[in-house]
C-alpha cells in the first residue's frame, strides 16, 4: 500500500492518504507535485482500482476530485496559484487543468490525436504536454 508524505525542511515526515485510499499492495496514494504555499497534489487508487486525483492544501486537508465521466483522473503538477494539471482516462486519455476554485478544463491540440497527455505547469499558467497522431507518434507540446 503506498502512502504519500510530506518531508519538512528540518527532515520530519508527514504520511497521508485521503479518505477511501486502497488499503492492499499496489494501490494507495502517490504525490505527484507540490507547490511554494505547501500544496500537494496527486492520485490515489481506491479498494476496486478506480484513480482519483486530490489536492492536500497546507493545513492537511484533502479534497479529492475526477473529471466526470473518466475511469481513471490522475494530478500531475501544480502551480503556485493552485492550479492542477492532469490527465484522465475516457475514451481516450485527454489532458486537464482544474483551477483552485475546482472548474476543470480539458485540454485539446488543434491536430488529430488519439491521446492527450500533460506533464507539467508553472506558475504562469503555461503547460507542456504530449499528443499521440493516428499513426502512434508521440508529439511535444506547450501551451
Amino acid at each position: 500500500m503506498y502512502h504519500g508524505f510530506l518531508r519538512d525542511q528540518f527532515g520530519n515526515y508527514t504520511s497521508f492518504a485521503p479518505a477511501g485510499s486502497g488499503t492492499t499492495t499496489f494501490l494507495g496514494t502517490r504525490s505527484s507535485a507540490i507547490n511554494a504555499s505547501g500544496e500537494i497534489a496527486g492520485s490515489y487508487s481506491d479498494n476496486a482500482s478506480v484513480t482519483h486525483a486530490f489536492v492536500r492544501d497546507a493545513s492537511g486537508n484533502i479534497t479529492s476530485f475526477d473529471v466526470k465521466k473518466s475511469s481513471v483522473t490522475s494530478a500531475v503538477s501544480l502551480n503556485d496559484s493552485g492550479e492542477v494539471l492532469g490527465q484522465f482516462a475516457g475514451t481516450q486519455t485527454t489532458g486537464f487543468v482544474r483551477n483552485a476554485t475546482g472548474k476543470i478544463t480539458t485540454i485539446s491540440v488543434s491536430v488529430a490525436n488519439t491521446g492527450t497527455g500533460t506533464t507539467s505547469i508553472n506558475s504562469a499558467g503555461h503547460l507542456t504536454g504530449w499528443y499521440s497522431d493516428s499513426s502512434g507518434a508521440t508529439h511535444g507540446f506547450k501551451f
